[in-house]
Formats: structure tokens, sequence, C-alpha cells
């Protein structure tokens, strides 16, 4: 076990000392096929739903990979638990088989008993421990009505049965539907198997797919391991500790054990009775004994604001959603806050809780872990995170370092005044079928005003005003953008500097402006070359989903706009909306490059009814919805970038080449369970 990052610090908006810890796990050798189990509930009370819900689990065995054995476990009330499928290998031949199951068997019976499917689940998993690792998953809606003994005995059975589960090993996540379900009961299961796994509540059946895929992927992610140890600070006590992945729960003490790690670490927010400047890790990890005082740097801002929401989950978990409220408004989350604050029903407290256990992996941008010294994750896009994740950094252009693609335009009410170098980093952007990564920025500018005819008045005061600007570092596949100048907060530069970025020697000003070299690094990590793991087909779906999301947002919108509505002035109305035109007096080349696109055929995104919707509202939706695509399109191109580079270790088998009539190579797989295409073409492109 290493020590990644240690901090501490005052957190003052809410009144704590704090240390935070992330502490990454080597990993015990893996094993080559993974074992899901399903546990179904067929109760009386799932009547309405019975059909969905066998419909679902049809689709999501159809999903799985041929490294995946499934196994099916119906359960009602006492003697009703049997496996109805399994250990299966997902193959064709198996998939059919479990599927066939699942029609078969998946039907109403009685009340609901929770130990007997647990046990019989210990029992399966125990057949492939040694083969697999394995996931469980619980799916309810209702609470145990035994009838052999009391609920109590009941409860407790199922809570020793799911934590004998987790002590083979293996992952434990439940999925409870409705507002009837025993919330408190599920949370006592997870504790039990030391939150190992993810504990979704879904309000509609139709979220279930989406519940039980992310427990797959977070399955998938997670690294197994065995970590039992005390963490001992050098002054003052630890109170509790509030652990975020792979979803947040709390521990009292100071006693950190674990079983699993999601992307191979865990991370800790400590309270702590006062100022720590050391901690002391001592206990057995992979069955070894470890001991190890690790010296703490004061927490960034940044640190802050994360211990800050991570004691916001905990609180809204817990049921104190006035102080989850109040600690979101710190950081800055006011969409949650409200969310969390007016959660009164069952319904909106199960779903606020539902949001907040899952915060801390919720709507990730980037891949991995970030920028490391050596290895795969030193990189140019790791750099640019880098810039993109520290909130204090200010970019600047070195003067002749950039050579735009595409024709050169003008705006001539845009005025290159002072300060034109300045860049405040927003985001990474992608292309979708060229392989384009570019830095997302504002920039400030000095604007002329115009008249009536829109044109410009060339002796009138210039307005300060703010414009988007995109500026490509990697195009067509090619560092275009070698060095770049910023400054930095001191965690960013000392990351910089421990990668070589930013030249050995040097020392740190606040205020000082840093040269970035970007030349001696790989483009992109060959670790993100498996779409499997990273889950390519989930994202490619996500993608459709989103599109028609915002298809639907903007026809609201104009229709709105069409009857009569006003809105009112945009919130953005410091940005000009540049008037660019081709500059004529600027002579441009071209340049060939191979472009490639994968696509998902054959694929229905799910319909998106915004037709209640203010403006106002579908407004708002349609800037988290482009702000979602542009996370989602990143990291798939980042992943077909790495496939492409890096195809000894890509696992998609394309069928042999087709070229089509207007020279497109296209190529066809079946993957991940869907039908994917990649087309190849070379282009030609303008550059200024």
């Amino acid at each position: 076990m290493n020590v990644t990052h240690a901090r501490q610090g005052r957190i003052d908006q809410i009144n704590k000392y704090g240390i935070i810890l992330a502490l990454g796990i080597t990993p015990q050798k893996a094993k080559e096929d993974r074992h899901m189990t399903l546990l179904l509930d067929c109760s009386g009370s799932m009547g309405s739903i019975i059909s969905e819900l066998r419909r679902d689990a049809e689709k999501f065995v159809a999903e799985l990979d041929t490294k995946t054995f499934v196994s099916v476990i119906v359960f009602s009330g006492h003697g009703r638990a049997r496996t109805i499928a399994g250990p299966t290998r997902c193959d064709e031949s198996g998939r059919k088989m479990v599927i066939q199951a699942i029609q078969d068997n998946v039907h109403i019976m009685d009340v609901t008993v929770f130990s007997e499917p647990l046990e019989l689940a210990l029992k399966t998993v125990q057949k492939i421990a040694n083969d697999a690792d394995n996931q469980v998953t619980l799916f309810t809606d209702g609470c145990a009505v035994p009838t052999k003994w009391d609920v109590k005995k009941e409860q407790s059975k199922a809570e020793a049965a799911a934590r004998a589960i987790a002590n083979t090993g293996a992952g434990f996540s439940v999925i409870g539907y409705g507002t009837w379900y025993d919330a408190d009961f599920l949370g006592r299961l997870m504790a039990e198997t030391g939150h190992n796994g993810l504990y979704r509540h879904i309000s509609e059946v139709e979220d279930f797919s989406a519940a039980i895929n992310e427990i797959r992927m977070t399955f998938e992610k997670t690294v197994r391991g065995s970590v039992d140890v005390a963490i001992k600070p050098n002054e003052g006590k630890i109170s509790r500790f509030v652990r975020v992945t792979p979803e947040v729960a709390m521990t009292e003490g100071s006693h950190f054990t674990s079983s699993a790690f999601f992307n191979g670490e865990a991370t800790l927010f400590i309270e702590t009775s006062k100022e720590v400047k050391t901690v002391k890790i001592d206990g057995r990890v992979n069955g070894k004994d470890f001991s190890e005082t690790v010296s703490l740097k004061a927490m960034t801002d940044d640190d802050k604001v994360s211990f800050i929401r991570a004691y916001a989950a905990q609180a809204t978990i817990a049921g104190e959603n006035s102080t989850a409220a109040e600690y979101l408004e710190f950081t800055g989350d006011s969409g949650l806050a409200e969310k969390v604050g007016n959660a009164y029903t069952d319904r909106e407290s199960r779903e606020a809780k539902d949001v907040m256990r899952r915060v801390f992996t919720d709507g990730k941008r980037f891949i991995g872990t970030g920028l490391k010294p050596v290895g795969p994750n030193h990189s140019v896009l790791n750099v640019l995170r880098v810039l993109i994740e520290d909130k204090g950094s200010v970019l600047y252009i070195p003067k002749g370092a950039y050579k735009r693609g595409g024709e050169l335009t003008v705006d001539p009410a845009v005025l290159q005044g002072s300060g034109e170098r300045t860049l405040e980093v927003l985001d990474m952007i992608s292309t979708e079928d060229r392989f384009n990564f570019s830095l997302r920025t504002t920039k400030d500018v000095k604007v002329l005003p115009r008249d009536e005819k829109g044109e410009v008045i060339a002796n009138a005061t210039p307005e300060n005003k703010k414009v988007y600007r995109t500026y490509n570092v990697i195009r067509d596949g090619n560092l275009v953008l070698p060095e770049l100048d910023a400054r930095l907060s001191q965690e960013s530069f000392d990351l910089l500097v421990e990668a070589g970025v930013i030249k050995a020697g040097t020392k740190y000003e606040a205020a000082k402006t840093y040269t970035l070299n970007l030349r001696d690094l790989k483009l992109i990590s060959p670790a993100w070359a498996k779409p499997a793991t990273l889950g390519l087909v989930s994202l490619m779906r996500q993608e459709k989903d989103l599109e028609a999301a915002q298809k639907a947002l903007n026809a609201r919108k104009k229709e709105l706009v069409a009857g009569g509505y006003k809105p009112k002035a945009d919130e953005e109305s410091e940005f000009y909306r540049e008037q660019s035109k081709k500059d004529e007096a600027r002579e441009t080349d071209t340049y060939t490059a191979t472009t490639v696109e994968l696509r998902l055929m054959k694929y229905e995104p799910k319909a998106f009814d915004a037709s209640a919707l203010s403006w106002e509202e579908a407004n708002e939706l349609v800037k988290e919805t482009r702000r979602d695509l542009s996370i989602v399109r990143f990291k798939i191109r980042a992943t077909t970038f790495a496939m492409e580079r890096c195809k000894k270790q890509a696992s998609i088998k394309w069928s042999n080449p087709k070229t089509t009539a207007k020279g497109t190579i296209e190529q066809m797989a079946d993957f991940d369970g869907a039908k994917l295409k990649r087309a190849e073409k070379t282009q030609t492109f303008i550059c200024s």
C-alpha cells in the first residue's frame, strides 16, 4: 500500500480540523474471469413491474462479455429461493440459456425473505471463488416478511450471509426500488460488507438497467485487496472519517478496513480534534505487516472543498438534510443543496441520498488517476487535466508558438489589446472523427460597438468583454502546441516539476509564470486502450441519449419563443459573440490526415420529454446536457485514440475492411453487447 495524497488543515467554514489520505493498493493477481450473481425479488408487491424487471434483466445479460459468468437467483418467501441459471459463461449459447431461464422463471410468487437467497448466493459464489472475481447484486422493492421466525432474526440471518459473501472477497451491491423497501436494512447489509459495492435507489423500474450497469462498471474498476490498519495522528484524536469510493460511507473511530479499492485507491476524509503534522498507519495489508509514518502537507482550497463535500454527503445519508444543504452551499453546489434541503418525502429523501452516495464518482470527466512522473500516465492529456483541475491556473500561449488550424477569421470589432494572451482554462474538448484534443478557454478582449446596421463604430470607446477560444494542443494525432506558459497553484507546480514538465530545480512563486514543456511526454496513456474496462459502449449509448435530450430541450426553447415568450437577459452578457469572417489577406495551406470514427449502430436513444419545462428550466438543463456531452465525447475520443495508437492492446476484433464508393474504409464488430462500425478515411484540411 502507498499513500498518494496526504494533506491536513482547518476547514473554517465547518469549524473542523481534518486530514485527507488517499491510499493506493498494489493489486493482487487479477483473475481472468468475472462472475455476477443477480438476486431478483419476485414477491407479490412486484406484480405491476415484473415484466419490466424481466425485460431489463434479459437486456443486462445480453450485454455481458465472454469473460463474465452470470448466475440468477429468484426469491420470495420461505423455500422459494432457487438458482434458475448459472454459473454460466456469457458466450452466445450461454447468454441465450440464461435469458430463456429469466423468461421462464421471473414471475410473481408470494412474500419476502432475504436470508435464504443470500445464503444461496454465498454457496454460488463459493463454487467459483477461486476462478473468478465475484459480484453479488440484490434487487428488492420490499421488506422482510418471514413466517418461520421474527423480522429481527430474519434480518440478522441476512446480514450474516451478506458478511460471509464479502469475506470470500466478493463485491456486494443492492438496488432498492420504490418507497416501500426497508432502506435502513439495506444500509446495514452494505455496512456488513464494508461498502465494497454500490447501494443504488431507483424510483422508476426503467432505471434498473442503468443502475445494474453502473454496478457492473464499478465492479470492473474495483481492485480487490485486504487492508486492516489503524490510523494514529501525532496530535489529538480521530473521531470519525468518511470514505468516498466506490460510494460515500462513514466509519466511527480510527480503524480502516477494506477489501475493495475503486480504481485502485481509497480516499479518506478524516475529522481530527486538532491540527496534525504526521499520521502513523499500522496494521496488515494483503496479509503482511504494514507500518508507515506519513508527513502531511497543508490542504489546498480544492482539498477543503472536497472535505466539505464529503461531509455534506455523509450528512445527507444520515438524514441531516439542513446541515448537508448548508455545507453544499459552501462548496458552490447550489443545485445539490436545493435538492437535499427540499427532500421532504420518502421518494425525495431516497433520491437525494442516492445522488450523494455517488457524488465522488458521478460525472468524472477524466480517465484514470491523472499525471504521474513515469509510466503510462506520463502523458500530454494528463498535463492538460492538471491545468483544468487547478482552479487558480492562468494560461498564456507563447508568442508565435501557436499555428492555427482551419481558415483564419477575424472580427473587426475585436481589438487585440493588452491581456490578449491571458486565458482561463475551462475544459478539454475533442473532435468527433479527428484526433484533435483542445483546451477551451475564456479570453479578455476589448470590443468596439456596432451601429444599427451592424457596422463597427471605429472611433467609439471599446467595451471590456470575454470570448470563448479553443486551442488545439493535439491536432490530427500530432502535438502542435509543445510549450505553454502558466501561473499555477503550489500543488500543480509540484506535480509538473516531478513529471519533468517544469524544469527541475525551479522554485515556486505564486505570481510567477512557468514554461510547460510537453515535448518529452507521450500524447496519451496506452492504459486507455481498454474499451471494455472503460465502458466504451456504455459511453456511446450515453452520448446518444444526451444528444436526444439536447435536441428535445432546444426544441422546447424554440417552441416557447415562437409562442411569444421573451427570455430574460442571458446571464452570460459579459461574453461577446464573435461575428468573424474569413481573412482574405492571409494565405492558407493544406495537408492530408487520416481520420477514424467509431459509430454505435442500431441503438434507439431514450426519449426525453421536455414538454412541461419552462424556458429557464430547459435552458439550465441544456447547459448541463452540453457539459455532460463534452465529458462523454472526450472519454470516447481518448479511448479511441489510445486504441488506434496501441492496436495490439485493444480488444475489439474488427471484420475485414471494406471500401465504400466514397473511399471510406469500414469495419464492423460485435462488442460488449453492441454492434460497432469503424470508419477510416483520408481527408484534406486547411491550415493558416
